[in-house]
């Protein structure tokens, strides 16, 4: 879901002649998808999202969708997102 959003927003942004800038942050576990975000014109950000000094250094947004979760098996597992 997040990188046919990632497009979309790309597209729109490009079809209303808009400079604004679209980009993808995630692990990037698979190189794959980084490759084909920046094919699109995404740009991305590697950050691991449970580091709170990684999410410090993202830039600042005016608008960010959150679409981080934990994926389906996962319910057993600790999470712990420090003090």
């Amino acid at each position: 879901m997040g990188p046919t959003l990632a497009r979309m927003a790309k597209r729109a942004s490009e079809a209303a002649r808009s400079s604004c800038r679209v980009i993808g942050v995630a692990r990037f576990s698979s190189y794959n998808l980084e490759g084909q975000l920046n094919s699109w014109g995404v740009e991305t950000i590697r950050c691991d999202l449970l580091d709170r000094s990684s999410l410090a250094a993202l830039p600042d947004a005016p608008n960010v969708v959150y679409m981080a979760g934990m994926k389906f098996g996962t319910a057993d597992r600790k999470l712990s997102l420090g003090p």
